[in-house]
């Protein structure tokens, strides 16, 4: 499982990692990463938070290249196997939706889309219509992993 630090730095002093207890809500975490997906992966492009699927929220959907929707479960905690279970459900959620669906939970939201991310959308939605299988993959953000996730992503 990648490592993925979060730090705070000033011009003139030392920068200092950001701890549990340094991320007041889950929130935050969202908003920062929902600001710049880059932290937690150079190609990620985002594309919406707080998706409804069903009677669910997913933190945040993002897209990357070559058309690969991507999963964000974000914990201000760390992670543990429940983490990676919920993020399950939600690839499950998304991948049991039509195309048609998928395009209008992704384009008719209130988030600005750049053109490079709306090029990605267009990209995996012709690659559905196309009959190519729908491409989910998961990422998992928090502060630390609990020995019980490490352990099941160990053997996966």
């Amino acid at each position: 499982m990648a490592e993925i630090g979060l730090w705070h730095a000033m011009r003139g002093s030392q920068p200092t990692r950001l701890l549990e207890e340094s991320i007041p809500f889950e929130k935050d975490l969202e908003n920062w990463i929902f600001e710049d997906p880059t932290l937690i992966s150079p190609s990620l492009q985002r594309v919406r938070r707080q998706v409804p699927l069903g009677n669910k929220f997913m933190d945040l959907l993002a897209i990357e290249e070559p058309g690969v929707w991507v999963v964000c479960e974000l914990k201000k905690n760390p992670l543990y196997r429940d983490s990676l279970v919920q993020a399950i459900d939600y690839v499950t959620r998304l991948d049991m939706l039509s195309r048609e669906h998928l395009r209008k939970l992704v384009l008719d939201s209130n988030e600005p889309h750049s053109e490079k991310t709306l090029k990605l959308i267009e990209k995996a939605l012709d690659r559905e219509a196309n009959g190519e299988d729908r491409n989910i993959r998961v990422v998992l953000a928090g502060i630390g992993v609990r020995e019980d996730l490490q352990h099941m992503v160990n053997y996966l």
